[in-house]
């Protein structure tokens, strides 16, 4: 009509791809508009929950402990995030299960195709949050631990002075290893304890037969 030709385009979404933007316009207007404003509201509500969370942690930046605690929050939430946003897929496009799946959807159900690459893209976003939140944490856990490392082994030699020469502390380690091996621990486990990956504990039998021998 001359009303609809005369109002300005509706613009589709500058995050999607050149295609989907030129199957955009070839909607009639009335569903561009339904589109358009229904990918707003999933856009601004997914960002409003990413600047909520940026906000408090730079309105805490004040305190280093607190905004340490507030960035921990979260990395904690992330996770929750993304079970529910995959929950929401599953449940809204449980039909789909592969390629051909989407591919009919695009052609005979455009609308829903969009809410289901939007809902992919929300999820591939978080995704890679909680992606580069996990390696934060382990480099983070890398610098506590050799630090930690190299604190104890300065203690050892100070209360065990062989350990200051570095053939004699080499002895006694394989020494000890075979020890701890013929109480039942793995080479495997050994690796692991002594670079920090593990944590064997106290009421392990092989640990309480390691005080038994000590007392």
């Amino acid at each position: 009509s001359e009303d609809q030709a005369s109002q300005p385009p509706v613009e589709p979404p500058r995050s999607w791809s050149r295609e989907d933007k030129e199957l955009f316009r070839s909607l009639p207007r009335e569903t561009q508009e339904r589109v358009a404003d229904r990918e707003r509201s999933r856009e601004k509500d997914f960002l409003t929950r990413q600047q909520e969370a940026t906000e408090k942690l730079k309105g805490l930046s004040t305190r280093e402990q607190e905004v340490e605690s507030a960035r921990q929050q979260y990395e904690t939430a992330l996770p929750i995030l993304l079970q529910n946003l995959q929950s929401g897929m599953a449940g809204e496009f449980a039909d789909i299960k592969n390629m051909a799946d989407v591919q009919k959807m695009a052609n005979d159900d455009w609308p829903r195709y969009i809410r289901w690459d939007a809902a992919q893209k929300q999820v591939a976003a978080v995704q890679q949050e909680v992606q580069a939140a996990q390696q934060r944490q382990a480099r983070e856990y890398d610098e506590r631990w050799n630090s930690f490392a190299e604190e104890q082994d300065n203690l050892l030699t100070e209360k065990a002075p062989d350990f200051a020469n570095k053939e004699r502390a080499q002895a006694l380690r394989e020494k000890a290893v075979d020890y701890l091996k013929d109480i039942g621990f793995s080479q495997k486990e050994l690796s692991s304890a002594w670079s920090g990956k593990s944590n064997i504990p106290f009421r392990d039998h092989r640990v309480q037969l390691l005080i038994l021998d000590g007392i």
